[in-house]
């Protein structure tokens, strides 16, 4: 039997690729159309579209009036767009999220008609027993048990992030969508267990408290990282001077009885409130290097003897004539018990060029980007890392880049406002999720940091401006960039 095709009402559809509708219809001006579509008489003289819209577009494209069809008069909607939903599985390779999706509901819908299969009991065990499962949604499309449980998986995690289906692979989608779930998982165990520790400042918190104040407030075994960036003892307030020629802020008490003091009481503090197999960085004076190394073994920390040398690409005071002017600070890394270094790419001299004074809000300030490997080497997504000499909030940025939960402090008002600004403007930027799941660094030209991965050094340049590590980072942020314009 024939059909007008101007009779045959299409609704909402699985499909959403048709394919190449010109080879269709080739086909069937060649061929005829072997299999008729599928309807259902809705209304005298109209029909729905049950199975075969790629056919029946296809004869259109070809200027055909009328096709032969299949009626069905009685069907429930149910039964009709399971017949839908098989067909569609069967006669065309879909993409993956649209056979994903189609397997998951074409389950679901069977379920629906027939119920779900009674615990231990096969559906085809025995005659009368009612219920559709997994092998049975298998046996219907000729595909294996694991072949469909993964379809149902791909839909599943659709569902919850719909951008993994920019992935080109049913493996990647997977391995993303566990990478994401776990993360989830993470931050839950993570929120409990820092309300069981004591930790009440969940989100991003920069305080403006003494160290040594908010330290004393909380329970042992707290914190998971810790960055100390405390004075040097070296003069640093009297004697710094902007390019400008006036002073940053305040002269700071960084005198070296006053610098010793503090550490001797923060360092036990520190190594009180970091949990078991954790690690920290201590920024010191190299002039200081046998005194501070002791102060922090006898608290407890391994210090490595080795210490990490921030390279600061090129020398930050004038020549003087008796000595050769600084280039570099030293880090001593610390563990507390035997958590393995994760180390991403690079040795244990880091290259991050100086903030430019007339960009300072503090006179020590450092780059975010030089806290990143030391964050991704030593704590994991969500974790919580802790500052107790904020100044800037450098740390406080790169722990926010990285994915990690932070606390920082800054004793001195003035600075802390100033800082709080600068943090809100740069941290406030409109950033886009990538496909790890976390944030885009802020997308600001000139940055040496990748805007994908956050690795340093920028391999590729976008045509915006932008750093990308390599072609693949780029074309993310360029897929990731025509999602969002997409959904806006």
């Amino acid at each position: 039997m024939n059909l007008q095709i101007d009779q045959i009402k299409v609704d909402d559809r699985c499909r959403k690729d048709l394919g190449d509708i010109n080879a269709m219809a080739k086909s069937l001006n060649e061929y005829g159309m072997l299999h008729p579509v599928v309807v259902l008489q809705s209304g005298e003289g109209f029909f729905q579209l049950i199975a075969g819209e790629r056919r029946l577009t296809g004869a259109k494209r070809a200027g055909w009036d009328e096709v032969p069809v299949t009626i069905f008069k009685d069907r429930n909607e149910l039964q009709v767009r399971s017949m839908e939903l098989e067909e569609n599985i069967k006669r065309k390779n879909l993409t993956i999220a649209e056979q994903a999706r189609g397997v998951k509901e074409l389950e679901e819908t069977k379920q629906a008609i027939f119920g779900k299969p009674r615990v231990g009991v096969r559906a085809d065990s025995q005659e009368g027993v009612t219920g559709f499962g997994r092998k049975d949604t298998a046996k219907l499309l000729g595909k294996s048990v694991g072949a469909v449980t993964q379809d149902i998986q791909i839909a599943e995690a659709l569902e919850f992030f719909p951008d993994l289906e920019v992935h080109k692979n049913k493996h990647q989608i997977l391995k993303e969508y566990k990478r994401r779930k776990e993360s989830m998982v993470l931050s839950v165990l993570a929120q409990m267990d820092a309300e069981d520790r004591g930790i009440t400042e969940l989100d991003q918190e920069f305080l403006n408290v003494d160290c040594l104040e908010w330290m004393a407030k909380q329970k042992d075994k707290c914190v998971d990282l810790i960055i100390a960036d405390p004075p040097w003892g070296i003069d640093l307030g009297k004697s710094y001077r902007s390019h400008a020629g006036g002073r940053i802020g305040k002269e700071y008490e960084d005198d070296v009885d006053s610098a010793f003091m503090l550490m001797k009481a923060m360092v036990p503090e520190l190594f009180r409130i970091l949990r078991d197999d954790r690690h920290m960085y201590f920024f010191f004076g190299i002039q200081f290097y046998k005194g501070i190394r002791t102060l922090l073994r006898n608290a407890g920390f391994i210090v490595d003897d080795v210490p990490l040398i921030w390279n600061k690409t090129h020398f930050t005071g004038p020549p003087t004539g008796n000595r050769w002017p600084c280039q570099y600070e030293t880090i001593f890394f610390c563990r507390k018990g035997d958590r393995k270094l994760d180390v991403k790419s690079g040795g244990n001299v880091l290259s991050y060029p100086i903030v430019l004074p007339s960009e300072r809000v503090h006179p020590s300030q450092k780059p975010a980007d030089l806290y990143l490997p030391m964050i991704e080497s030593s704590s994991e997504p969500n974790e919580l890392v802790y500052d107790p000499t904020a100044g800037s909030g450098s740390v406080h940025m790169a722990t926010s880049r990285a994915g990690r939960r932070c606390i920082s402090n800054e004793k001195d008002k003035d600075t802390y406002l100033k800082s709080k600004d600068n943090l809100k403007e740069v941290l406030a930027k409109p950033i886009l999720p990538n496909l790890m799941g976390n944030e885009l660094p802020p997308p600001t030209k000139g940055k040496q940091f990748c805007q994908i991965c956050g690795k340093p050094g920028p391999g590729l340049i976008g045509s915006d401006g932008m750093s990308f590590h390599d072609g693949d980072c780029y074309n993310t942020y360029r897929d990731l960039k025509a999602i969002k314009e997409a959904s806006i």
